[in-house]
C-alpha cells in the first residue's frame, strides 16, 4: 500500500509514519506539508492519504480534503484532536473515508484498515500525458499536436486534445472546429464539476479525438486557474489512455503543473538561431519546474537540407540528443490544417506522416516500423 502523510507539525507527521511503520501494510511512505500536499498526491498518486490536522485550522483542512478528494485516486483519512461532529461530518461530506481522533490513533487505525481490506481496491488508471511545447512561433508545435493526438488515438482509441496555448492556442482552428465550451469553462465550474459537465467541455472531432479548446477570448484567460487545471488534467487522465497537452511557448505556472505531470514532453524546433534560443528558454523555464530533461525528446519540425543551422549543432547548442526529424512540407500540411484533417490521415504514406508516426511510437513505447525510405538525414 503506498501512503502519503500530509501534517505541518513536524512532530505530529512523525508520530504518524511511526505507527504506520509499526503496521507494517505499506510498501512506500512518501511525506507533505499543507502547501503541497496536492502536488505529492500527483506525483506519488497513493491508495492512502493521511493528513494530520491543527485545531484552529479546520475550515481550511475541510477546503484542502475537497481539494485533494478532486484529484485523489486513494482514500483519505484525516487525524486530528477531538473536535464537534459537525466538523466532522463537513470532512465526511468533502471526500474523507474517516476522521480519527489522534488520541486513538493507533486502535482506530486497525479498524479502518479493516474497512479498506474489505472493500475492493479503486480499479482506475491514470493516462499517458504528453506535452508539446514550442520553441517560438513557426515550429508548428499545433499542428504536430494535432496529427501526434490522431497517431495515438488511432492505435489506442480514444484521445483527448487539450489547448493548453491559452493566449494563442487555435487546436480548434486547425480542426475545423466551433466548440461551444473551453478550458475556461471549466475552471470557472471547478468547484461543481462532475463527470457530465466535464464531458460537455469536451467537442468531438469527426476523426475521433476529444478536444478541450483553449479560451475563445483573452478576457476569459483570467477564468482559468491552477485548480482548475490540475483537476482537468486529471479528469482527463482518468478517462483517457493517452492525453496531449499543447503549451505552446511555456511561461505560465499551468504550463509548469502540465510539463511536471507528464510522462514525456516534446520540444519542437526550427534549425534556426532564434529558435535554438528560445529553446533554450523552454529548458531553462523546465528547470526552474524542477522537470527532468530526460523526459524531454527534441524535435526537429519543417526540416529541409541545407537549410539553417546543422542538426550537430542543435544538439550541441542544447545539450541534448535530437530525438526525431520531421521534413517540411508545407503545401500538404497547409491543405490538412485548411481542411481540418489531420495529415497523418489525409497522407498517411507521406515522408512527414510517416517520420510523425516514428516519434509517436517511440513516446508510447512500441518498436517503429519505417520506410527507410522516409527517413531524413
Amino acid at each position: 500500500m503506498r501512503v502519503i502523510v500530509a501534517a505541518d507539525d513536524p512532530t505530529e507527521k512523525t508520530n504518524l509514519i511511526d505507527a504506520l511503520k509499526r503496521k507494517r501494510v505499506c510498501t512506500h511512505v512518501d511525506e507533505a506539508d499543507f502547501a503541497n500536499v496536492v502536488d505529492g498526491v500527483i506525483r506519488v498518486q497513493p491508495d492512502l492519504i493521511i493528513i494530520g490536522l491543527r485545531n484552529e485550522r479546520i475550515p481550511e483542512y475541510h477546503a484542502l480534503v475537497s481539494e485533494v478528494r478532486e484529484i485523489a485516486i486513494g482514500r483519505i483519512v484525516v487525524v486530528g484532536p477531538t473536535v464537534e461532529a459537525k466538523a466532522v461530518l463537513k470532512f465526511l461530506q468533502e471526500g474523507a473515508f474517516q476522521y480519527i481522533d489522534q488520541a486513538d490513533f493507533e486502535s482506530d487505525f486497525e479498524t479502518v484498515l479493516t474497512r479498506i481490506r474489505s472493500e475492493p481496491p479503486p480499479t482506475v488508471g491514470q493516462g499517458r500525458s504528453i506535452v508539446v511545447a514550442s520553441a517560438g512561433g513557426g515550429c508548428g508545435a499545433s499542428t504536430l499536436a494535432v496529427n501526434l493526438a490522431t497517431a495515438l488515438m488511432k492505435k489506442h482509441g480514444p484521445v483527448a486534445l487539450m489547448d493548453l496555448n491559452l493566449e494563442s492556442g487555435d487546436i480548434a482552428t486547425l480542426l475545423n472546429l466551433k466548440p461551444k465550451h473551453s478550458i475556461s469553462d471549466f475552471c470557472r465550474n471547478v468547484s461543481r464539476m462532475d463527470q457530465s459537465m466535464f464531458e460537455n467541455c469536451m467537442v468531438a472531432h469527426p476523426s475521433g479525438l476529444h478536444v478541450l479548446a483553449a479560451p475563445p477570448s483573452l478576457e476569459q484567460i483570467r477564468d482559468v486557474t491552477l485548480r482548475g487545471i490540475r483537476r482537468l488534467i486529471h479528469m482527463t487522465r482518468m478517462k483517457f489512455p493517452y492525453v496531449v497537452i499543447d503549451v505552446g511557448f511555456p511561461f505560465r505556472q499551468e504550463h509548469a503543473l502540465a510539463l511536471q505531470q507528464a510522462e514525456s514532453i516534446v520540444l519542437t524546433l526550427r534549425p534556426e538561431f532564434c529558435s535554438l534560443n528560445h529553446a533554450s528558454r523552454v529548458i531553462d523555464f523546465l528547470s526552474k519546474a524542477n522537470v527532468p530533461t530526460a523526459k524531454v525528446k527534441a524535435v526537429v519540425n519543417r526540416y529541409r537540407r541545407r537549410m539553417g543551422v546543422s542538426l550537430a549543432d542543435v544538439q550541441t547548442a542544447l545539450g541534448m540528443k535530437v530525438s526525431e526529424v520531421i521534413p517540411d512540407d508545407p503545401r500538404r500540411v497547409s491543405v490538412c490544417n485548411d481542411r481540418g484533417v489531420p495529415f497523418v490521415t489525409h497522407s498517411p504514406r507521406s515522408p512527414v506522416a510517416k517520420r510523425l508516426c516514428s516519434l509517436t511510437h517511440s513516446l508510447n513505447g512500441a518498436v517503429p516500423k519505417l520506410d527507410s525510405q522516409a527517413s531524413v538525414k
